[in-house]
């Protein structure tokens, strides 16, 4: 189910946010987490992408675990800062193929060291719209995109 008709319902919504491990030893620890957060009926828990997706590989599994096996909805977050199209796409594709159906498109954090090396890369998540279509009406029909941080 799509979390954004869940948030039109009338009452109280409570939510819960995951950040991924730093390292894969921390990643039991994460499940725990998610495991007690769920006992607590959330409306739908959020897994980060990790500072410049630098923790990103794992946003999709752990979604993923939220939804098929916790069985609470889970909203993946995908940070386009630097990204190429072809990154954006891979981890696109990684969401559908696990069943993830909402996405919160980020631009995300720039540091200062941060390098926007590749012509195709997106400094901000809307900039796929111009770069590349195909994608931004994926994102366009899943995401529930975030305001100024997606502008351009």
């Amino acid at each position: 189910m799509k979390i954004i008709d869940r948030l039109r319902e009338d009452g109280i919504h409570i939510s819960f946010e995951i950040f991924p491990p730093k390292t894969d030893a921390g990643y039991d620890k994460v499940i725990r987490a998610a495991e007690e957060m769920a006992g607590l009926k959330p409306e739908f828990i959020s897994v980060t992408y990790g500072a410049g997706g630098g923790t990103s590989k794992n946003t999709a599994k752990i979604a993923s675990y939220i939804k098929h096996d916790l069985h609470v909805e889970s909203l993946a977050h995908l940070t386009c800062a630097s990204s190429t199209k072809d990154e954006v796409r891979s981890v696109i594709a990684s969401l559908k193929e696990q069943g993830i159906e909402n996405i919160l498109a980020l631009r995300g954090d720039i540091s200062e060291d941060m390098v926007f090396s590749e012509r195709g890369s997106f400094s901000l998540c809307l900039s796929t719209r111009r770069r590349d279509p195909q994608t931004w009406r994926f994102l366009y029909r899943s995401c529930v995109l975030s305001g100024r941080a997606c502008g351009e």
